[in-house]
């Protein structure tokens, strides 16, 4: 891609945030050999051969001020690349026949987000989140409870563990999940 877009996938001298082709076929000539890397740990080692620890990182985070979530969870709902996850950059085969319309935080969403797009800065989008499973059932099962699917032992959905671990706030119940989602857990 060019400098221009701001977007370079490939080198520069930052390999956590910007690994170049050579970092990529390392990790691949390590896995042909069977020490199974992933670019994950080979980045992670790197790291800490450079004397970078994670442990530090996270003493100097914040902890979260909210105190209230709403999980959009829409199954069967826009294809990510029409609503949360436009692919701006991708061939026009891949990114659909929308437009993109930029976020408050500089992030893009679909143009059917306009106005959600003026409150970004108030969201969490999550992009990466990716399940092991074959049938969509069982990964929403194992993305809203965080276990994979048993069919001996019913597991509690997210919502349900918060409410039980900090009860109700005031009037309102501390979990509603619409439609019911008792098939996927909780």
């Amino acid at each position: 891609m060019s400098k221009k877009t701001g977007y370079q996938f490939c080198g520069g001298n930052d390999h956590a945030t910007n690994p170049n082709r050579r970092d990529f076929l390392s990790v691949g000539a390590m896995g042909g050999l069977g020490l199974g890397l992933t670019l994950g740990d080979f980045l992670s080692l790197e790291a800490q051969a450079a004397g970078e620890d994670w442990k530090d990182v996270a003493k100097q985070s914040k902890p979260g001020k909210a105190k209230n979530i709403i999980n959009i969870f829409l199954p069967g709902g826009s294809a990510h690349q029409e609503s949360w996850d436009p692919k701006y950059l991708s061939p026009a085969e891949y990114r659909g026949p929308l437009g993109t319309v930029k976020t408050n935080t500089g992030e893009r969403f679909s143009e059917n987000l306009k106005n959600t797009a003026k409150v970004a800065d108030k969201l969490t989008v999550i992009r990466s989140m990716t399940h092991g499973e074959a049938a969509h059932e069982r990964g929403t099962h194992n993305m809203m409870t965080g276990i994979r699917p048993s069919p001996a032992v019913i597991f509690p959905s997210i919502g349900s563990i918060v409410s039980h671990e900090f009860g109700p706030r005031k009037s309102l119940p501390p979990y509603v999940a619409i439609p019911s989602q008792s098939r996927n857990g909780g």
